[in-house]
């Protein structure tokens, strides 16, 4: 459970900047950055590629004849001349799924700044409603001081004092629902912040 003493004493300024840390908007990030250089290879398939390769080897076909050493090099080229349109589109094809990664991160850094307003304004609420809670609490104070000084005089009643006890311990009860909802909260808008929703 959230712990009440956690609420801050003033509502935070809405700060935009720390959801670019969340693991969710760098994973996005990644995938984007991902797509991009598959493009990149995807338009280098239609250039020509070299290849070279080398060996040796050691035989001993008999003992008769001794060792035989013999050893190879080879060059090869391979220049794409009729692919029928394959990697254009492959291209294209590549171009789309990285639009596709980076419309999926403009999607992420905006429900990442949504998360975030939307725990603010409930902070906000929660704060204003904490506020509400000890100003009844106050005046449930003064209304128990009234009716002990009216009963201290003779013109109260033990009826009215009780009263007005009961809504204190009301009006109590209310400010620490109130304080643990503040304190949910501001949890809620670190969680929003770090990516941890």
């Amino acid at each position: 459970p959230p712990d009440p003493s956690d609420v801050p004493e003033t509502l935070p300024p809405l700060d935009l900047s720390g959801p670019s840390d969340r693991p969710d908007l760098r994973a996005a990030e990644q995938r984007a950055h991902v797509a991009e250089e598959a493009v990149t290879v995807e338009r280098y398939a239609r250039l020509p590629t070299l290849a070279m390769g080398a060996g040796a080897q050691l035989v001993d076909p008999a003992p008769d004849f001794g060792e035989a050493f013999t050893w190879r090099v080879g060059v090869t080229a391979s220049v794409p001349l009729f692919q029928g349109g394959v990697v254009t589109a492959r291209t294209r094809e590549a171009r789309a799924q990285a639009d596709q990664a980076v419309a999926a991160r403009r999607a992420a850094e905006e429900l990442a700044e949504l998360e975030v307003r939307q725990s603010h304004g409930a902070l906000a609420r929660a704060m204003a409603s904490l506020d509400q809670q000890k100003q009844s609490v106050d005046l449930a104070h003064q209304a128990v001081a009234a009716a002990e000084a009216r009963m201290e005089q003779g013109g109260g009643t033990l009826l009215q004092l009780q009263q007005a006890q009961l809504e204190l311990i009301a009006a109590e009860s209310w400010l620490t629902r109130a304080r643990t909802g503040a304190a949910r909260a501001a949890d809620l808008l670190q969680l929003a912040r770090t990516g941890a929703l």
